[in-house]
């Protein structure tokens, strides 16, 4: 879905305070994984707990103003009461916009909710959040496939208090890297990723690497973090 059709959508309202106001992230990050209860396959928000943390943020942090953070529920609330919140859209919007991860240089193109193909032939079924690309030599490519989740232990231990448990969505979406990466020709340059509000991925990666994936690697909430003041910065 392009940008100019998401303007009016509430995850892009709230995508863009988050990269305008990088304070709120960590606060954001906290209530997404902590607030949540699931009914059903809808994910929903505890308003009144996420209130209350809310105020005591701005007496605690002086970084955080009242106006800002009224502006903030204002936008949480309408995001919650929109289907949207049961998707990982918002962080897939947020990566799309603040990235690329590592690659740099010029000619950078991005996409989001895309399949890979190789010569026009699609590689799998499954799609990918967001893609950083570039080609270089004739038709060689360097790019950077991301799979955003905004809490990946849910996605990856299943249940998710069970540390040495891993999902089958988990594993499905890791069969589709690793079929992806063995079609990688040698000037080719394939980065694969997670990325996720979560700062402690710890268990998360090594059972990726245990289980034979260990060319996939986790963006956490702290780098998120340092990728949304870059992306500020850069709007200055």
């Amino acid at each position: 879905m392009q940008e100019g059709t998401l303007r009016n959508r509430p995850i892009y309202k709230l995508a863009n305070f988050l990269m305008l106001w990088p304070d709120f992230f960590y606060f954001t990050v906290d209530i997404l994984i902590s607030c949540k209860s699931k009914n059903q396959s809808k994910i929903r928000y505890d308003l009144q707990r996420i209130k209350k943390r809310l105020e005591i943020l701005i007496t605690t942090d002086n970084s955080i103003k009242e106006e800002q953070a009224n502006e903030f529920y204002n936008f949480f609330c309408e995001y919650c009461q929109n289907e949207e919140a049961s998707s990982g859209d918002l962080l897939n919007f947020i990566v799309y916009k603040v990235g690329p991860y590592k690659l740099n240089g010029d000619g950078i193109n991005r996409k989001r909710e895309c399949k890979i193909a190789l010569k026009g032939n699609i590689l799998t079924d499954k799609n990918f959040d967001v893609v950083f690309y570039r080609f270089y030599q004739n038709d060689f490519v360097q790019a950077e496939l991301i799979e955003c989740k905004i809490d990946l232990k849910a996605f990856v231990h299943s249940p998710p208090s069970d540390i040495n448990s891993f999902s089958r969505k988990a594993d499905e979406k890791l069969k589709a890297m690793r079929l992806i990466k063995e079609k990688e020709r040698e000037k080719d340059s394939l980065r694969f990723y997670f990325a996720t509000c979560r700062k402690n991925v710890i268990s998360c990666q090594q059972m990726i690497n245990d289980r034979g994936y260990d060319f996939v690697a986790i963006i956490n909430g702290d780098e998120l973090y340092e990728m949304v003041k870059r992306y500020k910065q850069q709007l200055i």
